[in-house]
């Protein structure tokens, strides 16, 4: 999860907030029906974003299920999270040349390609004569660590076999 930006007040009665973003966050994924994290330091919820406009200079985001502005003021000072992969911001050359291991430390390979479709994104994974196809989905992709050059996944069982 990354953090997308904060949540600084309510506008209307509507239940819509107006959202500060976080310099590094790609506002393009908050597209309606995209799921997000809200979290404070006690409490957690997950929303799904109806839209988000720019007005006056200030983004203005409604959630699905928040319509008044009593349930807006409950997520005021939350921080809004987005997931990594939700981030339709990773490029062919960002991850090509990462090596790929699994949640226990096994090694898969180096990622050799991404192909993307319309539909979803594969990670081309090649280790000696082996290639490898992973889907590229937060349920499978659980970190990716730029500094190291290392993508790490929980694949399903019986992945590698269906690769076969």
């Amino acid at each position: 999860m990354i953090s997308l930006g904060k949540i600084l007040k309510v506008r209307g009665n509507k239940g819509e907030v107006v959202f500060n973003p976080s310099p590094e966050s790609d506002l393009s994924i908050l597209k309606k029906g995209e799921s997000v994290h809200l979290k404070s330091t006690k409490y957690q919820k997950n929303c799904r974003v109806e839209y988000l406009k720019e007005i006056s200079g200030a983004f203005v985001v409604k959630f699905t299920n928040i319509n008044t502005i009593n349930e807006a003021l409950k997520f005021v000072g939350y921080t809004v999270f987005g997931s990594l992969i939700a981030k339709k911001n990773v490029k062919k050359p960002d991850l090509v040349g990462f090596t790929v291991t699994d949640i226990h430390g096994r090694h898969w390979g180096e990622i050799v390609n991404v192909e993307t479709t319309p539909l979803n994104k594969t990670l081309e994974i090649r280790d000696a004569d082996d290639v490898l196809y992973v889907p590229f989905d937060d349920s499978i992709i659980k970190e990716i660590k730029k500094k190291e050059r290392v993508v790490v996944i929980d694949p399903p069982e019986g992945l590698k076999e269906l690769n076969e």
